[in-house]
């Protein structure tokens, strides 16, 4: 049995290497929204703080909270699973439009 091979050629822009279509000051920039990004897809399922930190890899803990967790509520991207208690210890922060569970 012989080998086969076929050659499809390609026009330059099928192979030019793609970037975000977002602008981004730095590299840094766009890895962080992307995170961002993945951090409210991990909340489609309640998360507690700790865990979105630990899948963050942060350690501190105020750092995290205003940086990340306070924007996102802002934001409307994110919502507290019980928000009549803000500072509760069962407190967990979902996806906003995700299912409950």
């Amino acid at each position: 049995m012989k080998n086969l091979r076929l050659f499809i050629p390609l026009f330059d822009a099928a192979t030019a290497i793609v970037e975000p279509s977002i602008e981004f000051a730095s590299k840094e920039q766009y890895k962080e929204q992307v995170t961002i990004q993945d951090l409210i897809q991990f909340c489609s399922v309640p998360r507690i703080r700790k865990e979105m930190q630990e899948f963050m890899e942060l350690i501190d803990r105020r750092n995290f909270s205003e940086k990340y967790i306070k924007p996102l509520l802002e934001e409307g991207k994110i919502e507290m699973t019980i928000p009549d208690k803000p500072n509760s210890r069962k407190q967990k922060y979902k996806k906003v439009n995700s299912k409950r569970i």
